[in-house]
Protein backbone atom coordinates (compact mmCIF):
# COMPACT_ATOMS: atom_id res chain seq x y z
CA UNK A 1 0.00 0.00 0.00
CA UNK A 2 1.28 3.45 -0.89
CA UNK A 3 -0.20 6.85 -0.08
CA UNK A 4 0.97 10.19 -1.40
CA UNK A 5 -0.13 13.68 -0.40
CA UNK A 6 -0.33 15.94 -3.45
CA UNK A 7 -0.40 19.74 -3.85
CA UNK A 8 -3.72 21.26 -2.86
CA UNK A 9 -4.36 18.59 -0.24
CA UNK A 10 -5.41 15.84 -2.66
CA UNK A 11 -4.20 12.38 -1.65
CA UNK A 12 -3.58 9.31 -3.81
CA UNK A 13 -3.59 5.77 -2.45
CA UNK A 14 -2.68 2.53 -4.19
CA UNK A 15 -3.71 -0.54 -2.21
CA UNK A 16 -2.98 -3.80 -4.00
CA UNK A 17 -3.63 -2.14 -7.36
CA UNK A 18 -6.85 -0.43 -6.27
CA UNK A 19 -6.33 3.33 -6.63
CA UNK A 20 -8.33 5.79 -4.54
CA UNK A 21 -8.29 9.55 -5.00
CA UNK A 22 -9.36 11.70 -2.03
CA UNK A 23 -10.37 15.31 -2.62
CA UNK A 24 -10.46 17.83 0.25
CA UNK A 25 -12.78 20.67 1.10
CA UNK A 26 -11.53 24.22 1.70
CA UNK A 27 -10.42 23.24 5.21
CA UNK A 28 -8.21 20.41 3.94
CA UNK A 29 -10.50 17.61 5.17
CA UNK A 30 -11.76 14.82 2.93
CA UNK A 31 -14.89 15.83 1.01
CA UNK A 32 -15.23 12.97 -1.47
CA UNK A 33 -13.25 9.94 -2.63
CA UNK A 34 -13.14 8.28 -6.02
CA UNK A 35 -12.09 4.66 -6.60
CA UNK A 36 -12.25 3.41 -10.17
CA UNK A 37 -15.41 4.97 -11.53
CA UNK A 38 -17.21 5.18 -8.20
CA UNK A 39 -17.58 8.27 -6.05
CA UNK A 40 -18.22 8.11 -2.33
CA UNK A 41 -20.96 10.01 -0.55
CA UNK A 42 -19.98 13.45 0.71
CA UNK A 43 -17.77 13.22 3.79
CA UNK A 44 -18.72 15.28 6.83
CA UNK A 45 -16.75 16.07 9.99
CA UNK A 46 -17.28 17.68 13.34
CA UNK A 47 -14.75 20.43 14.20
CA UNK A 48 -12.49 18.08 16.20
CA UNK A 49 -12.17 15.38 13.56
CA UNK A 50 -15.03 12.95 14.16
CA UNK A 51 -16.47 11.62 10.90
CA UNK A 52 -20.24 12.06 10.55
CA UNK A 53 -22.23 9.12 9.17
CA UNK A 54 -23.45 10.40 5.76
CA UNK A 55 -26.75 8.49 6.08
CA UNK A 56 -27.74 8.73 9.75
CA UNK A 57 -25.59 11.79 10.61
CA UNK A 58 -24.48 9.92 13.74
CA UNK A 59 -21.13 10.53 15.46
CA UNK A 60 -18.86 7.98 17.10
CA UNK A 61 -20.32 4.85 15.54
CA UNK A 62 -18.23 2.19 13.82
CA UNK A 63 -19.78 2.97 10.44
CA UNK A 64 -19.22 6.70 10.88
CA UNK A 65 -15.56 6.22 11.82
CA UNK A 66 -14.96 3.93 8.83
CA UNK A 67 -16.29 6.52 6.35
CA UNK A 68 -13.47 8.88 7.29
CA UNK A 69 -10.59 6.53 6.41
CA UNK A 70 -8.81 5.29 3.32
CA UNK A 71 -6.29 2.47 3.65
CA UNK A 72 -5.75 3.14 7.34
CA UNK A 73 -5.31 6.92 7.09
CA UNK A 74 -7.82 9.45 8.34
CA UNK A 75 -9.15 11.91 5.78
CA UNK A 76 -9.35 14.67 8.37
CA UNK A 77 -6.41 16.93 7.47
CA UNK A 78 -5.99 14.32 4.77
CA UNK A 79 -2.87 15.78 3.20
CA UNK A 80 -0.97 15.02 6.42
CA UNK A 81 -1.57 11.25 5.92
CA UNK A 82 -2.19 10.45 9.58
CA UNK A 83 -2.73 6.74 10.42
CA UNK A 84 -6.00 5.98 12.19
CA UNK A 85 -7.47 2.99 13.99
CA UNK A 86 -11.03 2.43 15.14
CA UNK A 87 -11.81 -0.15 17.81
CA UNK A 88 -15.54 -0.54 18.27
CA UNK A 89 -16.75 3.05 18.24
CA UNK A 90 -13.51 4.74 19.35
CA UNK A 91 -11.41 6.35 16.64
CA UNK A 92 -7.75 6.96 17.51
CA UNK A 93 -5.43 8.95 15.22
CA UNK A 94 -1.63 8.77 15.32
CA UNK A 95 -1.07 12.52 15.36
CA UNK A 96 2.68 12.87 15.21
CA UNK A 97 4.22 12.44 18.65
CA UNK A 98 0.95 11.45 20.36
CA UNK A 99 -2.32 9.57 19.92
CA UNK A 100 -5.42 11.71 19.44
CA UNK A 101 -9.07 10.79 20.13
CA UNK A 102 -11.43 12.99 18.08
CA UNK A 103 -14.45 11.99 20.19
CA UNK A 104 -12.84 13.69 23.20
CA UNK A 105 -10.88 16.38 21.40
CA UNK A 106 -7.97 15.20 23.53
CA UNK A 107 -4.59 13.50 23.21
CA UNK A 108 -3.82 10.42 25.27
CA UNK A 109 -0.33 11.55 26.26
CA UNK A 110 1.08 14.69 27.86
CA UNK A 111 2.22 17.39 25.45
CA UNK A 112 6.02 17.03 25.08
CA UNK A 113 6.30 20.81 24.67
CA UNK A 114 5.01 22.70 27.71
CA UNK A 115 2.82 25.57 26.56
CA UNK A 116 2.50 24.10 23.04
CA UNK A 117 -1.27 24.40 23.44
CA UNK A 118 -3.70 25.41 26.19
CA UNK A 119 -3.06 22.38 28.43
CA UNK A 120 -1.21 19.08 28.39
CA UNK A 121 -3.87 17.06 26.53
CA UNK A 122 -6.25 19.33 24.64
CA UNK A 123 -6.53 19.79 20.86
CA UNK A 124 -6.36 23.51 20.00
CA UNK A 125 -9.66 25.02 21.20
CA UNK A 126 -10.11 26.79 17.84
CA UNK A 127 -10.03 23.70 15.60
CA UNK A 128 -11.18 25.64 12.52
CA UNK A 129 -8.15 27.92 12.42
CA UNK A 130 -5.57 25.91 14.37
CA UNK A 131 -4.24 22.37 14.46
CA UNK A 132 -1.57 20.28 16.20
CA UNK A 133 -0.62 17.74 13.53
CA UNK A 134 2.81 17.21 15.10
CA UNK A 135 1.31 16.33 18.49
CA UNK A 136 3.70 18.86 20.00
CA UNK A 137 2.47 22.41 19.49
CA UNK A 138 0.20 24.70 17.49
CA UNK A 139 2.47 25.94 14.66
CA UNK A 140 2.24 29.64 15.57
CA UNK A 141 2.94 28.90 19.23
CA UNK A 142 5.84 26.67 18.27
CA UNK A 143 7.27 29.50 16.16
CA UNK A 144 6.85 31.98 18.99
CA UNK A 145 8.52 29.56 21.39
CA UNK A 146 11.43 29.14 18.97
CA UNK A 147 11.86 32.90 18.64
CA UNK A 148 12.20 33.25 22.41
CA UNK A 149 14.15 30.02 22.89
CA UNK A 150 17.31 31.91 23.74
CA UNK A 151 16.88 34.78 26.20
CA UNK A 152 19.84 36.75 27.37
CA UNK A 153 20.05 37.06 31.16
CA UNK A 154 22.81 38.95 32.96
CA UNK A 155 24.64 36.68 35.37
CA UNK A 156 27.64 38.02 37.25
CA UNK A 157 27.94 40.87 34.79
CA UNK A 158 28.24 38.57 31.78
CA UNK A 159 25.63 37.41 29.29
CA UNK A 160 24.44 33.86 29.87
CA UNK A 161 22.00 32.05 27.58
CA UNK A 162 18.85 30.93 29.39
CA UNK A 163 16.36 28.54 27.81
CA UNK A 164 12.83 29.98 27.67
CA UNK A 165 10.24 27.27 27.12
CA UNK A 166 7.16 29.05 25.87
CA UNK A 167 5.34 32.36 25.83
CA UNK A 168 2.06 30.78 26.91
CA UNK A 169 3.61 28.83 29.78
CA UNK A 170 4.72 32.06 31.46
CA UNK A 171 1.62 34.05 32.51
CA UNK A 172 2.40 37.43 34.02
CA UNK A 173 -0.50 38.57 36.25
CA UNK A 174 -0.68 42.26 37.10
CA UNK A 175 -1.08 41.95 40.86
CA UNK A 176 0.29 39.52 43.46
CA UNK A 177 -1.91 36.52 44.29
CA UNK A 178 -3.93 36.67 47.48
CA UNK A 179 -2.78 34.67 50.49
CA UNK A 180 -4.34 31.23 50.74
CA UNK A 181 -6.61 30.86 53.76
CA UNK A 182 -6.27 27.08 54.09
CA UNK A 183 -3.27 24.78 54.09
CA UNK A 184 -2.98 22.78 50.85
CA UNK A 185 -2.78 19.05 51.63
CA UNK A 186 -3.17 16.29 49.04
CA UNK A 187 -4.62 12.83 49.59
CA UNK A 188 -1.11 11.36 49.61
CA UNK A 189 0.04 13.70 52.37
CA UNK A 190 1.83 16.43 50.39
CA UNK A 191 1.53 19.77 52.20
CA UNK A 192 2.18 23.32 51.00
CA UNK A 193 2.42 25.65 54.04
CA UNK A 194 0.75 29.06 53.92
CA UNK A 195 3.20 31.99 53.65
CA UNK A 196 2.84 34.09 56.80
CA UNK A 197 2.67 37.93 56.64
CA UNK A 198 5.95 39.56 57.62
CA UNK A 199 7.72 42.90 57.40
CA UNK A 200 11.01 41.09 56.74
CA UNK A 201 12.89 42.85 53.94
CA UNK A 202 9.76 44.70 52.87
CA UNK A 203 11.82 47.28 50.96
CA UNK A 204 13.91 44.77 49.01
CA UNK A 205 13.22 43.93 45.36
CA UNK A 206 12.85 40.20 44.60
CA UNK A 207 12.83 37.93 41.58
CA UNK A 208 10.74 34.72 41.45
CA UNK A 209 12.40 32.03 39.34
CA UNK A 210 12.03 28.43 38.20
CA UNK A 211 14.74 25.82 37.69
CA UNK A 212 13.91 23.13 35.15
CA UNK A 213 15.29 20.13 33.25
CA UNK A 214 16.16 21.30 29.73
CA UNK A 215 15.54 17.90 28.14
CA UNK A 216 12.12 17.16 29.62
CA UNK A 217 11.13 20.77 30.40
CA UNK A 218 9.94 19.52 33.80
CA UNK A 219 10.03 21.91 36.73
CA UNK A 220 12.66 21.05 39.36
CA UNK A 221 11.94 23.85 41.85
CA UNK A 222 10.69 27.41 42.32
CA UNK A 223 12.54 30.02 44.31
CA UNK A 224 12.94 33.71 45.18
CA UNK A 225 16.02 35.87 45.44
CA UNK A 226 17.02 39.43 46.25
CA UNK A 227 20.73 38.75 45.80
CA UNK A 228 22.89 40.77 43.45
CA UNK A 229 23.62 40.05 40.69
CA UNK A 230 20.06 38.89 40.16
CA UNK A 231 20.86 35.51 38.61
CA UNK A 232 23.49 34.42 41.12
CA UNK A 233 21.22 32.34 43.37
CA UNK A 234 19.37 30.27 40.71
CA UNK A 235 22.63 29.81 38.79
CA UNK A 236 24.24 28.41 41.94
CA UNK A 237 21.45 25.81 42.24
CA UNK A 238 21.81 24.47 38.66
CA UNK A 239 24.51 21.95 39.62
CA UNK A 240 22.27 20.41 42.31
CA UNK A 241 19.45 20.02 39.81
CA UNK A 242 21.78 18.39 37.29
CA UNK A 243 23.17 16.02 39.93
CA UNK A 244 19.60 14.84 40.62
CA UNK A 245 18.55 14.62 36.96
CA UNK A 246 20.41 11.53 35.68
CA UNK A 247 22.89 13.52 33.63
CA UNK A 248 20.37 15.92 32.08
CA UNK A 249 21.16 19.61 31.93
CA UNK A 250 19.19 22.15 33.97
CA UNK A 251 18.62 25.86 33.52
CA UNK A 252 16.56 28.66 35.09
CA UNK A 253 14.11 31.31 33.99
CA UNK A 254 12.70 34.40 35.65
CA UNK A 255 8.95 34.22 36.34
CA UNK A 256 8.42 37.55 38.11
CA UNK A 257 10.80 40.47 38.55
CA UNK A 258 10.92 43.58 40.75
CA UNK A 259 8.54 42.10 43.31
CA UNK A 260 8.33 44.44 46.31
CA UNK A 261 9.24 42.71 49.56
CA UNK A 262 9.91 39.20 50.82
CA UNK A 263 6.27 38.45 51.67
CA UNK A 264 4.94 39.37 48.22
CA UNK A 265 7.70 37.29 46.62
CA UNK A 266 6.70 34.33 48.79
CA UNK A 267 3.08 34.75 47.69
CA UNK A 268 4.19 34.53 44.07
CA UNK A 269 6.36 31.49 44.75
CA UNK A 270 3.54 29.85 46.69
CA UNK A 271 1.09 30.34 43.82
CA UNK A 272 3.41 28.47 41.42
CA UNK A 273 4.09 25.67 43.91
CA UNK A 274 0.40 25.25 44.76
CA UNK A 275 -0.51 25.10 41.04
CA UNK A 276 2.19 22.45 40.49
CA UNK A 277 1.02 20.34 43.43
CA UNK A 278 -2.63 20.75 42.43
CA UNK A 279 -1.84 19.35 38.97
CA UNK A 280 0.82 16.71 39.74
CA UNK A 281 -0.14 15.72 43.29
CA UNK A 282 3.50 15.90 44.41
CA UNK A 283 6.03 18.61 45.24
CA UNK A 284 8.51 19.84 42.63
CA UNK A 285 11.49 17.50 43.09
CA UNK A 286 13.85 20.19 44.33
CA UNK A 287 11.40 21.94 46.64
CA UNK A 288 12.34 21.45 50.31
CA UNK A 289 10.98 23.86 52.92
CA UNK A 290 8.06 25.37 50.98
CA UNK A 291 6.53 22.00 50.01
CA UNK A 292 6.68 18.79 52.06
Amino acid sequence: MKSVGLPGGVSWTNQAGAVTWSFPDLSGHGLITRSGGTNSALLLWDPFGQPVDPVTFALGTASADDTGQVAGNTLWHQGALKPAESAGSTLVVEMGARLYVPAFGRFLQVDPIEGGVDNDYVWPPDPINQHDLSGKAVPLIALAAALVRLVVSLVSGTSTLVLARSIKSRPIPKTPPAQRTTRLTTTNGVTVPIPQPTWFRKDKSYMVYEIFNTRTNETWKYGITSAEPVGARPQAQISTCEAKSNGDRCDWISLQENVAGYYNARLWEDSYIAAYVGFHGVCPPGQVTSCK
